[in-house]
């Protein structure tokens, strides 16, 4: 019944009656999508909101330009400063009208890699933790958007930790195209980060059709919410936005 509907109003000899029926359909199913919520994702998703769009024959630039977008905050410490730079970022591509979501690793479970290979077999690790949604999550996002603070000049050990459990990805069709790197250390050398950023080169040239776009940081900031007022905050916005 409803593939008929749908057959009537999108038909090329259509009346303006029937047009103006599939205007109709298009805002209610546009609607339905983008307020009905499972999980923090709607029910069509991007994908099948460009899919549903394309059926429609809409062209409108926005709709092609959406992204759906992962923003991974690594630190555990309340305040940190680098989950305060991801804030920032999310704004950012918030406003720019992407679909934006920002998971914390705070409170999360992940335990460390035990080499099994398991996950090559299965698509999926074989330890019962949060990994394996917060994977599903990654494999489905247009741009992924690490933040981590520098300890001891590297990435945090928790971001490297999910980063080796994620390896049941390798075997899998993935989404993302653009990473993004967000970094806050208490040493302000521009040379802080880049081993974090080397790391993180690492895994996505595992993965050669994404990139490394662009990596932001910030130094001189030690104690919990010392980036409050800091100018890399702002920046941190803009390059949300450019997304």
């Amino acid at each position: 019944m409803l593939y008929t509907f749908l057959y009537i109003v999108v038909r090329p000899d259509a009346s303006a009656h029937q047009r103006a029926a599939k205007g109709v359909l298009w805002t209610v199913l546009f609607g339905l999508a983008k307020t009905c919520q499972y999980g923090g994702l709607t029910i069509l998703g991007v994908e099948g909101y460009r899919r549903l769009k394309s059926f429609f024959g809409y062209k409108t630039n926005n709709i092609e330009q959406m992204k759906k977008v992962i923003v991974i905050s690594t630190s555990l410490r309340r305040g940190s400063n680098s989950d305060m730079l991801a804030e920032q970022f999310v704004q950012g591509a918030t406003a720019a009208g992407h679909d934006v979501e920002k998971i914390s690793l705070d409170g999360k479970t992940i335990q460390f890699c035990k080499g099994c290979m398991g996950c090559q077999k299965l698509g999926r690790c074989v330890i019962n933790d949060d990994v394996n949604d917060l994977m599903a999550k990654v494999l489905e996002a247009d741009v992924v958007c690490w933040a981590t603070p520098i300890y001891y000049y590297e990435m945090s050990g928790q971001m490297k930790t999910l980063i080796d459990r994620m390896n049941g990805m390798y075997v899998q069709d993935y989404h993302f195209r653009e990473v993004y790197l967000l970094t806050t250390a208490a040493e302000d050398e521009p040379s802080t980060p880049k081993r974090a950023e080397a790391g993180l080169t690492g895994w996505i040239d595992c993965y050669p059709k994404s990139r490394l776009v662009a990596t932001l940081f910030c130094g001189g900031v030690n104690e919990a919410r010392e980036i409050e007022g800091n100018p890399k905050l702002q920046e941190a916005y803009e390059l949300g936005k450019r997304v």
